[in-house]
């Protein structure tokens, strides 16, 4: 995976960048049923006695499917119910999705507010997840997750280094540049290689961390970061440059797809993603 970055040499310079911070351990309940979903002989009953062990984690689980970002057409009452409503695959990358959100640091400091950084994550996802539909129907899911976390080494570096990273992020919300050349100018790495590594740590599907990776290259020139994921990476956490403007035309000059069906489609995943974000935040 980290070929995409320079090899393994890298993983040692960002462990050596977050100095002594303890990185969170991905939660060993939500790993022991993720291999029983990749298990093809794993019956719907094992795969929900593993995510029961985690009251926590089955109550997100449930919350989120019943999201209006989810939309179901009738109230899933159980993990039964949405393990059958969601199919294996796409239980996979919820359940990575509400893992990790629950694991990542919520420390503010100067530039970093947690709940602004969670409505922002969470419309990236509802907005992806539309998109895809229109785009690649077959990887909905899959781009769902990946938009929600392709910022998810934010709050770590916000939380390891705040006089450093703190700065960065106010330049980046006042404007000064997109993030990762930021990032660059000062730290020499930026949060897309450091998410890559995480993916890595915690020994996340390859696809997920190609399409985390490699969110903030042009459209459709990195192998496994679909469209959709790549598109939402232009929307930021400020309200004043939002980055919807710039999805929009991006959206209509790649693929043809009418300004006023993306700007609407933009405004219903926001409202989507005001109740996805409450269970993040």
């Amino acid at each position: 995976m980290f070929k995409l970055f320079g090899g393994r040499d890298r993983k040692k310079d960002i462990r050596k960048a977050l100095g002594g911070y303890e990185l969170p351990s991905f939660p060993g309940v939500a790993m022991q049923a993720l291999e029983r979903i990749r298990d093809d002989r794993a019956s719907v009953a094992s795969v929900e006695e593993a995510l029961s062990k985690d009251p926590g984690l089955s109550v997100r689980i449930l919350a989120t499917v019943n999201s209006a970002a989810f939309s179901p057409r009738k109230r899933v009452e159980n993990l039964s119910q949405a393990i059958v409503l969601l199919g294996m695959s796409n239980l996979e990358t919820l359940v990575l999705s509400v893992a990790i959100g629950a694991v990542l640091p919520r420390v503010a400091c100067d530039g970093f507010d947690p709940a602004r950084f969670w409505l922002t994550a969470a419309r990236r996802a509802a907005t992806a997840q539309a998109l895809a539909q229109l785009l690649h129907p077959a990887s909905r899911s899959e781009s769902f997750t990946a938009a929600l976390l392709q910022d998810m080494a934010v709050p770590l570096l916000a939380a390891s280094q705040p006089k450093t990273y703190g700065p960065v992020l106010a330049r980046w919300h006042a404007g000064e540049g997109p993030l990762h050349v930021l990032e660059r100018e000062v730290m020499k790495f930026d949060h897309a290689e450091v998410a890559t590594w995480l993916c890595e740590e915690w020994q996340l599907p390859d696809g997920l961390g190609r399409a985390i990776g490699g969110h903030h290259a042009p459209v459709g020139t990195v192998d496994g970061c679909p469209p959709a994921v790549a598109l939402v990476s232009h929307l930021r956490e400020t309200v004043d440059r939002s980055g919807v403007d710039e999805l929009v035309a991006e959206a209509h000059h790649r693929f043809g797809l009418p300004e006023d069906v993306v700007t609407n489609l933009v405004h219903v995943s926001f409202e989507d993603a005001e109740e996805l974000a409450d269970l993040f935040r």
